[in-house]
């Protein structure tokens, strides 16, 4: 029973990785396709997927601040410089950026006629 546990936990941290890596290649190829850029997917995975992976690895080696790899800003461990920029920097800054577009479009929304914000969604929504 206790390797199906591990099994089980193994295809949960895979599928959260190739999500992670998804998000990100995503946003970095809708970034290019705006600026008309060539794309390549396969290019853009891997080296999120690679950018990913190091980061892990670093935590991994540091062993929850056990190791003798320095400890930037004074934390404990790398783990905490890592939680510090994405739950401190990172999570507040994005909140308040969608926050900020919801309300513009609603606000914009309330001015406009249903006809004219379906036009306008389904335009967004084909790109």
């Amino acid at each position: 029973m206790e390797h199906f546990f591990y099994g089980l936990v193994f295809i949960a941290a895979i599928t959260s990785s190739i999500s992670l890596v998804e998000a990100v290649s995503s946003a970095i190829m809708d970034r290019a396709i705006e600026k008309n850029k060539p794309v390549n997917r396969t290019k853009i995975s891997l080296a999120v997927g690679v950018f990913i992976a190091l980061e892990g690895a670093l935590v991994a080696v540091d062993s929850l601040g056990e190791s003798n790899l320095p400890h930037p800003l004074g934390l404990g461990s790398l783990l905490d410089f890592f939680d510090l920029f994405s739950e401190g920097i990172f999570m507040p800054y994005s909140g308040t950026t969608y926050s900020c577009n919801l309300l513009d479009g609603l606000s914009q929304a309330g001015s406009m006629q249903k006809s004219k914000i379906r036009e306008r969604t389904m335009r967004r929504s084909l790109k």
